[in-house]
């Protein structure tokens, strides 16, 4: 069930956050670098959304309403729920190198420098991710990717590891029906190419 609609701009909340910890329009918007003017329209587009105060004007501060102070409790401890979030977040992504390549490129080559890497790097973490699927790292679902290609991949930098070498596997039937293989043009005359499964 979808409740963002219901939700009054967040740019109020976190004004009126912030002026129910502060208790004065004036270091509200010094702190959140805003007029007091505009600090004052936030919260009253804020009560105009409830439908009442959530606060009395005094002559050099504000004090909540019994309704300010119950809406108060409840944003404080929502944002400092966003805010360890955010922080826990950043301090994984630091933590953790999150590395995607070819499930043979992992058991062949990858997987058995790692235990080197990590004696070098204690403070990082190493996440493999060893699935055929692309993966977007743009969007931060893998740090590094490691792929065959010629590094053309827009909005991201290439690096090239090292060359690949391939080899044809011709079982011993087909090497007597259709060879001799002597020159990789020999190959033609087998009917089908593809992938080992």
């Amino acid at each position: 069930m979808d409740r963002a609609p219901h939700l009054p701009p967040i740019n109020a909340i976190r004004v009126f956050e912030t002026a129910a910890r502060l208790g004065n329009f004036t270091r509200t918007g010094e702190t959140l670098g805003m007029t007091q003017a505009a600090v004052s329209y936030q919260i009253k587009l804020l009560e105009d959304r409830l439908g009442f105060a959530l606060f009395e004007r005094k002559a050099r501060h504000v004090e909540l309403t019994a309704r300010g102070a119950r809406l108060a409790r409840g944003t404080s401890d929502a944002f400092r729920l966003l805010e360890r979030t955010f922080r826990d977040v950043r301090e994984d992504r630091d933590s953790v190198l999150s590395v995607t390549a070819l499930p043979t490129f992992c058991s062949n080559w990858l997987v058995p420098r790692i235990g080197a890497f990590q004696l070098e790097n204690p403070g990082l973490a190493v996440r493999i991710d060893s699935r055929s699927d692309l993966v977007d790292i743009k969007a931060g679902e893998a740090d590094i990717g490691i792929r065959i290609g010629k590094g053309q991949w827009p909005g991201l930098e290439a690096r090239r590891l090292f060359g690949d070498t391939t080899a044809p596997l011709v079982s011993r039937a087909a090497a007597e029906r259709f060879g001799p293989f002597e020159r990789p043009e020999d190959l033609l005359k087998l009917r089908l190419f593809g992938p080992i499964r």
